[in-house]
């Protein structure tokens, strides 16, 4: 539940930024869309992501394209205890 939470929190302060959402509610009371989209930004949450060849590890938690400049990121989130952290942080750059 924490960690849907931060995930609600990220979204919200992405897409208020790239002017997504205009009007700000609760994270509490927050449900995101999937998709947010403008004409210059596209916001995905909780979407796989198509990719040439098949790979095993396609849907990152959020996926933040930027239409301009042809830029994406894909931020994927872990919320591992002091001593799972170097093996979290390896299996992350390992997956992507």
């Amino acid at each position: 539940m924490v960690l849907l939470l931060f995930f609600y929190i990220i979204i919200i302060t992405l897409a208020e930024a790239a002017e997504l959402i205009e009007v700000r509610s609760p994270y509490y009371k927050y449900t995101p869309a999937n998709v947010l989209e403008n004409e210059n930004i596209k916001l995905y949450w909780n979407c796989s992501i198509l990719t040439d060849k098949t790979i095993p590890f396609n849907r990152p938690a959020i996926t933040f394209m930027n239409k301009e400049t042809k830029n994406t990121f894909l931020i994927d989130i872990a919320v591992p205890n002091t001593h799972n952290l170097a093996k979290t942080i390896t299996d992350k750059q390992n997956k992507y």
